[in-house]
């Protein structure tokens, strides 16, 4: 409910009885420095931002686009963009002028020619180690995922993290640090100071189209959090490059309609204010309810459950979570990485304080365990799927740990067992 930054700075968020995220008001020692707040549809659909911060850049105004029968994008607004014969696209008109893309057998981009500019990349382990700009080298350090340290000839940046991917907390330069705070994208919204006052701002239009103001302190990571390189209005996220003013990324997905939709090219499909993709891939939540959405950020909020969310987003294959209504149980559909849920779904389980109704956040952990790691109900007592993902997850959200698979049935005996829950369990947001 509140993260205090090493400044002072903090973040406090507030919830509705269904979970979801209704306000988040950031203050520094001195007092307020603003407030973001959100309304929600009968769907849990976000309908509405205010608040201080709400702040919300047009789109561009686009007359026509043209597409061809692969869904590569010849031409949109006043751009026009050329392909070669994978998909990836290897020029960029627009009235600046032509921007050219070199990509290597892998289909990743290793160059980039702008007028007045020239870049290269280097890549291993999957990860992008190197950027050369206009002659000038950056190297990358990473913690998982995330950028640690940031060096180049003249100085070495660090950045502070979470746990949670892409959550940036800080950063630390020669010139001293700054912290950062962000919307429920992810998207920075300002650079705090040592004193707590911003510095820096943030805007961003909807499909991630970005306004820094007084940008005194350089900070690449931006839009969902991701590395703004100021380089033909290209965001690095990670399996390949998305481009805002196209609202989509400019190659195809290299797991192709693994991804979840034949149109290889889409930005979390086309709903960039509902889902984030950290890795340039997804895991598909089009059939999921919105009972399911909220257990899945209370679970990736814990350190086990974020491992198993980027277990299930590194799946070569698509992994859905699935809300059935009416199953009365929960799955993991077997031989692929899919969790099927029924949200109504409750059973009682054995606790150290007796019998509790599963909250459906500890059951999706439970599932995606199984999804993430193919550990099954095995071992003693059927307990290894248990205490190796879903206790974890259940004990960080203030829950009780689990003690077996099943109630054993001398607790339902009257005077020696124990008593009916009178509710479900409710997680700790």
């Amino acid at each position: 409910t509140r993260l205090t930054l090493p400044n002072g700075v903090s973040t406090e968020y507030q919830y509705d009885l269904a979970s979801r995220r209704t306000a988040l008001i950031y203050r520094n020692t001195t007092g307020l420095l603003g407030d973001l707040t959100y309304q929600y549809d009968a769907a849990g659909n976000r309908t509405r931002v205010g608040g201080s911060l709400a702040r919300t850049l047009l789109p561009d105004p686009v007359a026509s686009a043209t597409y061809d029968a692969a869904n590569r994008q010849l031409a949109f607004g006043d751009k026009t963009m050329t392909f070669d014969p994978n998909g990836n696209l290897t020029t960029l008109t627009d009235a600046t002028g032509t921007t050219t893309f070199t990509w290597d057998a892998r289909d990743r981009l290793i160059g980039i020619d702008a007028p007045g500019t020239a870049a290269a990349f280097g890549y291993a382990f999957g990860r992008r180690l190197s950027k050369t700009i206009n002659d000038v080298p950056t190297q990358f350090l990473y913690d998982g995922f995330d950028i640690a340290q940031q060096l180049t000839p003249e100085e070495t940046t660090s950045y502070l993290r979470s746990l949670a991917i892409d959550e940036l907390l800080g950063v630390t330069t020669l010139n001293g640090s700054v912290f950062s705070i962000a919307d429920p994208l992810g998207s920075t919204l300002a650079l705090t100071a040592g004193s707590g006052n911003p510095t820096t701002e943030y805007s961003y239009a909807p499909f991630g189209a970005t306004l820094a103001t007084n940008p005194s302190f350089s900070n690449p990571f931006q839009f969902t959090g991701r590395e703004n390189d100021g380089l033909a209005s290209l965001y690095y996220y990670r399996a390949r490059y998305y481009h805002p003013g196209l609202q989509r990324f400019i190659n195809e997905d290299p797991i192709g309609v693994s991804g979840g939709d034949i149109n290889l090219y889409v930005y979390v499909r086309n709903s960039p204010l509902a889902y984030l993709d950290h890795l340039g891939l997804r895991i598909d939540l089009s059939m999921s309810s919105p009972e399911l959405n909220r257990a899945l950020e209370l679970v990736k909020r814990t350190k086990r459950g974020r491992e198993l969310y980027d277990a299930m987003e590194r799946d070569p294959r698509t992994c859905r979570i699935v809300s059935l209504r009416g199953f009365q149980n929960a799955a993991r559909i077997r031989g692929t990485c899919d969790v099927v849920i029924d949200p109504d779904f409750h059973p009682e389980i054995p606790t150290l304080a007796g019998r509790r109704a599963a909250s459906t956040a500890r059951i999706l952990a439970h599932e995606m365990g199984h999804a993430a790691t193919d550990v099954g109900d095995t071992g003693p007592g059927r307990m290894d799927n248990i205490i190796l993902n879903e206790n974890p997850v259940a004990t960080e959200l203030g829950l009780l740990p689990r003690t077996g698979y099943a109630v054993p049935g001398w607790w339902y005996l009257p005077f020696i067992g124990y008593p009916a829950p009178s509710g479900i369990e409710v997680p700790r947001r």
